[in-house]
């Protein structure tokens, strides 16, 4: 057999007729190509298939008991894979109609048949199995991939948001043990921030809805800056302008992840003294909702860079980071109703702009 070809003795065939000579010359002729199996009646050619895999089903019209049409229709629902064929002496045109209709016959052939001609039939019949069988196959190999792709995805974006509360409780620890209160506050947040995210995994995993509730957020500023707040000191001097605005109904934990996924971008973006840099965060409201406005001096971004930011897996940062920081904050933005925007200039610095509605939609993903 050459490379491509299709082994057409890996494709049963089972020819079904109630004269045992039929069978006995339809076996002599075609043993030597393909894999044949034979039955006298519709109830044995049902045995066979529940006892062995049979890719082709050739079936005489009109036997006693069980008729072809009747065999093919109990294939089609019980083996549906199996290609079905009918063979016949008999010119009702009502015939083929019915074997179609009833059995999902995919070819309706006439007695006498000639060897060279039917012999071609079963061979096409068998490559286009063979061909399904292979589309059938790449298809599952996707969805699989697509699955370890998604779980890929979903385990990285876990450990992406575990990052920020793991650095804190690792930089506040030993703040905390030369008797720094406000350490200790920050370790407090980092693993309740870390318990939150363990139960939204949790609701997940279990298929339920993450708990929605009104969520003021000039107050969820102040509950996420303890999360980040060793690491914003430490590249610049934070302002802080935290205006009354319109609460917005959602996720509460989801909303605080995006705004640290903010506040740690905007850290990781500034370069050079801390006395020079600023890190800006602005609450207020807005038409229709309220606006987030998250600013550094940092080193900014040119075209290119900006028209990819939110593409998962891009990044600036080389091994250091994940990609995932920001693909995560629109993710969260729009399933709120919201939009994000950014302006940017090289060595300038960038500014994030959110807009959540205040009476928007019901969360959603």
């Amino acid at each position: 057999m050459k490379t491509g070809e299709v082994d057409l003795k890996a494709y049963p065939i089972l020819y079904v007729d109630d004269e045992v000579n039929n069978l006995i010359v339809f076996e002599h002729v075609f043993r030597d190509r393909f894999s044949v199996r034979t039955a006298k009646s519709g109830e044995e050619a049902l045995a066979v298939l529940e006892a062995d895999p049979i890719a082709i089903l050739l079936a005489d019209l009109r036997m006693p008991g069980m008729d072809g049409v009747t065999l093919c229709e109990q294939v089609r629902t019980r083996w549906p894979e199996v290609t079905r064929m009918i063979l016949t002496a008999y010119a009702d045109g009502a015939d083929p109609i019915d074997a179609i209709n009833r059995g999902g016959v995919a070819q309706y052939l006439r007695k006498p048949w000639e060897a060279e001609e039917l012999a071609g039939i079963l061979r096409t019949a068998i490559e286009l199995r063979a061909m399904r069988s292979a589309v059938e196959e790449l298809g599952a190999s996707l969805r699989a991939g697509e699955r370890l792709a998604l779980i890929g995805q979903a385990t990285a974006s876990v450990v992406h948001d575990l990052k920020a509360p793991v650095t804190t409780l690792k930089t506040a620890l030993p703040l905390a043990r030369e008797g720094d209160v406000e350490a200790l506050d920050d370790m407090q947040a980092a693993i309740e921030h870390i318990a939150g995210l363990v139960e939204s995994i949790s609701l997940h995993a279990r298929g339920r809805a993450p708990h929605l509730e009104p969520v003021d957020l000039g107050a969820l500023v102040e509950s996420v800056l303890p999360l980040c707040r060793v690491e914003l000191l430490r590249k610049a001097r934070l302002e802080l302008d935290l205006n009354p605005a319109p609460e917005v109904h959602g996720d509460r934990l989801r909303l605080a992840q995006a705004l640290l996924n903010l506040l740690m971008n905007a850290a990781q973006a500034i370069e050079g003294p801390r006395d020079a840099q600023r890190i800006g965060v602005r609450v207020a409201p807005r038409e229709g909702g309220v606006e987030l406005r998250i600013r550094d001096t940092g080193r900014g971004m040119d075209e290119a860079t900006r028209a990819r930011i939110f593409e998962p897996f891009f990044t600036t940062k080389g091994a250091a980071g994940t990609g995932l920081g920001l693909a995560i904050v629109r993710e969260a933005v729009e399933a709120h109703g919201g939009t994000i925007t950014v302006h940017s200039e090289p060595g300038v610095g960038t500014e994030f702009v959110v807009f959540l509605p205040a009476e928007g939609r019901e969360p959603t993903g």
